[in-house]
């Protein structure tokens, strides 16, 4: 290829010297014939430049063709390993503390906030089969909750059975009413009126109201009757 380039060279000084040397020729020396004795010239006659530069465009724009097949061909495989990275949000890099499951004694009163955060991180959690749920789910018993599954094991068809159980003693909206009506009309008379005395009544009352409500039950009009009861 070097010795082709050389021979370009030497060409393009030849045509330029030719350039200069007819620029620079005295107007009566300029005949028709004078031209057309340098028109005969093998290289002028056979158009070899023209010949050349048609050769030698084609030439490029078939290198440049391919060149583009090769960068195409690149940033596939750019965009393929992008793809194949995770990305990384600013959402990420916060971690939320994790959440805890509260242990479930079988209080009634325990019931809901049990049943809500489990059925939200375990129950329906796609991500984990039913032994994974069921090793979850005793885990998570003590007492009398414990007591009613100890004797089923872990396995993948009892995890059905054993929540289905736990909702049949516990998601009893009879039971459930019962005693957080209870835990309100119970609730101790204030002897000494203190600020931490009153803001238990009001929080215990608030509480009680509140798990009335998921049940079901509405407890929209019941201020007249909540403040006789707490007045007496």
């Amino acid at each position: 290829m070097e010795a082709e380039l050389s021979v370009q060279m030497d060409n393009q000084a030849r045509i330029v010297k030719a350039l200069a040397n007819f620029k620079k020729s005295p107007k009566p020396r300029i005949t028709e014939m004078y031209c057309q004795t340098r028109l005969e010239n093998d290289y002028m006659k056979n158009d070899i430049y023209d010949v050349t530069e048609e050769t030698y465009i084609e030439y490029k724009t078939l290198l440049k063709t391919s060149l583009q097949m090769f960068v195409k061909e690149s940033d596939r495989w750019s965009d393929a390993r992008e793809k194949s990275v995770p990305e990384t949000s600013n959402k990420e890099s916060f971690k939320l503390p994790k959440i805890v499951i509260p242990n479930f004694s079988g209080k009634y009163t325990e019931w809901i906030t049990f049943r809500d955060l489990f059925m939200s991180l375990i129950h329906n959690n796609p991500k984990l089969d039913n032994v994974q749920k069921m090793h979850y789910l005793k885990s998570s018993l003590s007492g009398e909750a414990e007591q009613l599954l100890r004797q089923i094991p872990i396995s993948e068809a009892n995890y059905e059975r054993c929540w289905s159980q736990l909702k049949t003693r516990y998601n009893n909206k009879r039971y459930l009413s019962h005693f957080i009506l209870k835990r309100l009309l119970s609730q101790r008379n204030i002897v000494v009126e203190s600020a931490n005395a009153l803001k238990e009544l009001i929080d215990t009352t608030n509480d009680c109201l509140s798990g009335l409500t998921n049940l079901g039950i509405d407890t929209a009009n019941w201020d007249i009757i909540i403040i006789h009861i707490l007045c007496l």
